[in-house]
């Protein structure tokens, strides 16, 4: 079920953050949107700190620490799993390297504005 809300969580951020960005820099201008996004990033941040705590033993942190380790382990261990993760990150590598050249074409060259920039991103993403 958790996983499930997860990816419906990510599908959805997909689908709509692209073409809200793209908005938000067409409404108050990319300075002020990036700053905005920052100031997001500056807050969460200080949330994980806040939601921290005391920190716990240092038996436990070490515990948690393996237990990451052990995750990573199992995944690059594991062949099926090792050939999913490296197909995911090439894929999605690859995808993500060629946003750059499409905002300078898109928003640049054949003059979109930022709200069909975004829009041209979250039309091909599938219902969650």
């Amino acid at each position: 079920m958790a996983n499930a809300r997860f990816e419906s969580t990510t599908w959805s951020s997909i689908a709509v953050g692209p073409p809200l960005g793209g908005a938000a820099i067409g409404v108050f201008g990319p300075v002020t949107t990036v700053v905005a996004d920052a100031v997001s990033y500056l807050g969460s941040a200080l949330a994980l700190i806040a939601i921290r705590g005391g920190g716990g033993r240092p038996e436990a942190q070490q515990k948690e620490t393996r237990k990451l380790t052990d995750g990573w382990r199992h995944i690059l261990g594991h062949p099926g799993l090792r050939a999913l993760f490296l197909n995911q990150l090439l894929v999605n590598g690859l995808i993500m390297a060629t946003e750059p050249l499409l905002a300078v074409l898109l928003v640049g060259e054949l003059g979109f504005p930022p709200w069909q920039y975004g829009l041209a991103f979250a039309a091909p993403v599938p219902a969650a």
